[in-house]
C-alpha cells in the first residue's frame, strides 16, 4: 500500500500522500512523511532477507530527502529535523558500517578520466568529466568504475547530448515540459507548427508547461530562444506596454492548456515560479520548492531577423539532481522579411 504512493525517477524515489488542512496542525508536510517511510524501510532492512526486498529503495529516498535540505545545514522545521536525522542516523548504521578507505577509478572505454580517494564518510563528491571525447554516428563505449578498499561508493553517470529535429523524443525524467509558440493573426492567437514561419517584426507568445508528479526542489526552466527572436522584458522603461500587452496569456486553438483545468501561472503563490531572466540567447525560470501540480510559464519574443533558425529543445531539471529532469522537441523557425 505504501509503495503504492511512489513516484520514481532515474536517481531517487517519493512518497506522495494526500492529507486534508486539518493535518497542518500536526505540522504533516511531505518530507516529514517521506522520512517515516524511510524509517519504516529500514526496520525491514534490518537483516539481509529484508534488504534484498528493500533493494535500492532505501538510498533512492536518502537522496531525495538530503536534496531539499538544498545548501541550509537543516530542514525546514524541528519535526522535519528529528524525522530526518532519526532516518539517517538509522540508514547508516546499516549501510555505512565500513569505513571509506577506497580508491575510485574512472575510465571512458580504454581511457582513464580521472582518480580519486575516499577516507571518511563526509568527504565531498568528486566529479570527472570527459568534454574531449569524439562522437560520430554509431559511436559505441562504456563508462567503467575500479573501487579499491573497503567504504560504500556512491556513484553517478550522465551524458549531454543535442538531438537533430528528426530523431528526436520527448523525455519525461520525472518532469514533463512542454513548449508552444503562438502569433497573433486576424485578431486571434494562431499556435505554430514546426517547420514554423513568421514574419520580422511580429510578435510570439511563448508558452512552456511543466508538470510534476511529485515534489520536487530547486527546479530550473530553460528555454534556448532562436536568433530570429528576442525577448521582450516587461521590465525594461524601453519595452513597448503594447507589445508586452500582447502577451498577455490567451490560450489558441489546440493548445496544451486546454488538457487540464488546474494550471497554476508564475508567481501565484509562495509555492511557484518565482524569478524569471530572459536574455538574448535564453528564457529561464527558477523555483526553489514546487508542489505535485501544473505549472504555466509564458513570455513574449518579437522576431527581429530574418532566415531559419533551428530551436533547441525546452529543458527543465532540478539544480541539484539533473538526473530528474524532462525536454521538449526542438524545431525549425523560419523568419520572412
Amino acid at each position: 500500500m505504501i509503495l503504492a504512493h511512489a513516484s520514481q525517477s532515474g536517481g531517487k524515489v517519493q512518497f506522495n500522500e494526500v492529507l486534508d488542512d486539518s493535518y497542518s496542525y500536526m505540522l504533516a508536510t511531505p518530507l516529514r512523511s517521506n522520512a517515516a517511510v524511510l524509517s519504516a524501510l529500514l526496520r525491514l532492512a534490518a537483516d539481509a532477507e529484508g534488504r534484498g526486498l528493500a533493494g535500492d529503495l532505501p538510498f533512492k529516498l536518502v537522496r531525495a530527502i538530503t536534496q531539499a535540505r538544498g545548501n541550509r545545514d537543516h530542514w525546514e522545521n524541528t519535526q522535519e529535523n528529528v524525522f530526518v536525522l532519526n532516518a539517517l542516523t538509522a540508514f547508516s548504521r546499516i549501510y555505512e558500517t565500513e569505513t571509506p578507505a577506497m580508491t575510485v577509478r574512472a575510465f571512458l572505454g580504454p581511457r582513464p578520466i580521472g582518480a580519486t580517494r575516499f577516507s571518511s564518510l563526509s568527504d565531498d563528491a568528486v566529479t570527472f568529466s570527459d568534454p574531449e571525447q569524439q562522437v560520430t554516428p554509431g559511436l559505441k563505449t562504456e563508462v567503467r568504475l575500479e573501487k579499491e578498499g573497503p567504504g560504500r561508493l556512491y556513484y553517478a553517470t550522465r551524458m549531454r547530448y543535442a538531438p537533430t529535429e528528426q530523431s528526436a523524443e520527448r523525455i519525461n525524467a520525472g518532469i514533463d515540459v512542454r513548449r508552444e509558440y503562438a502569433v497573433a493573426r486576424d485578431g486571434r492567437w494562431v499556435r505554430l507548427q514546426s517547420p514554423m514561419a513568421i514574419r520580422r517584426g511580429e510578435l510570439v507568445r511563448v508558452d512552456l508547461f511543466v508538470s510534476l508528479p511529485t515534489l520536487r526542489h530547486f527546479v530550473v526552466v530553460d528555454d534556448p530562444v532562436p536568433g530570429g527572436l528576442e525577448p521582450v522584458n516587461r521590465d525594461l522603461a524601453t519595452a513597448s506596454s503594447v507589445d508586452v500587452a500582447k502577451g498577455e496569456f490567451k490560450a489558441a486553438a489546440g493548445s496544451w492548456w486546454f488538457n487540464y483545468s488546474d494550471w497554476s501561472d508564475y508567481g501565484r503563490f509562495g509555492y511557484s515560479f518565482y524569478h524569471q531572466e530572459l536574455r538574448h540567447h535564453a528564457a529561464r525560470f527558477f523555483a526553489d520548492y514546487l508542489p505535485a501540480g501544473r505549472y504555466h510559464l509564458t513570455y513574449t519574443a518579437q522576431a527581429i531577423a530574418a532566415g531559419r533558425f533551428a530551436v533547441m529543445p525546452v529543458h527543465a531539471e532540478e539544480m541539484y539532481d539533473p538526473d530528474v529532469f524532462g525536454q521538449g522537441l526542438p524545431a525549425t523557425l523560419t523568419v520572412e522579411p
